[in-house]
């Protein structure tokens, strides 16, 4: 138990660094997409002809982004149930690249975003909330 209390200070600040990380960059990633989306669709990892899509994604992207940052600053233990249900969107973006026959290389970053978010989920669930420490029997937490 002592291990525990030693290692959440760090366990917080990773969450938060990881919610500003990627709600920023998932931000950035919508704005860009929605601002240039010929560009963004090559990055994507799935060239067109038709960038709609991609605007789409970016509008997603940044929605996805503005949550993130919103449940942060203002309800920061919600991001524990949230978490699992961002991990959808680049596990998806990884099964859609490779069923467009795009090389490998192009779902790598969607995959490199799924085990960022996959940590941060499992980091979560991991941490205690503020409920769980108003509702913690003092005897549990020796001083």
């Amino acid at each position: 138990m002592r291990l525990n209390r030693l290692f959440l200070p760090m366990r917080q600040t990773v969450l938060r660094l990881g919610a500003l990380v990627v709600g920023g960059g998932l931000i950035a990633l919508g704005l860009g997409a929605i601002a240039f989306p010929e560009v963004s669709a090559g990055n994507y990892g799935i060239p067109t002809d038709t960038p709609a899509w991609v605007a789409a994604a970016g509008a997603r992207d940044l929605s996805l982004g503005l949550v993130i940052l919103g449940l942060h600053y203002r309800h920061p233990d919600a991001l524990r149930g949230v978490w699992p249900a961002v991990l959808c969107v680049p596990v998806a973006d990884v099964v859609l690249v490779l069923w467009n026959h795009s090389p490998l290389v192009s779902a790598l970053p969607h995959a490199a975003g799924a085990i960022a978010i996959a940590f941060l989920a499992g980091l979560a669930w991991l941490s205690p909330t503020r409920r769980d420490d108003a509702n913690a029997d003092p005897a549990d937490h020796p001083t």
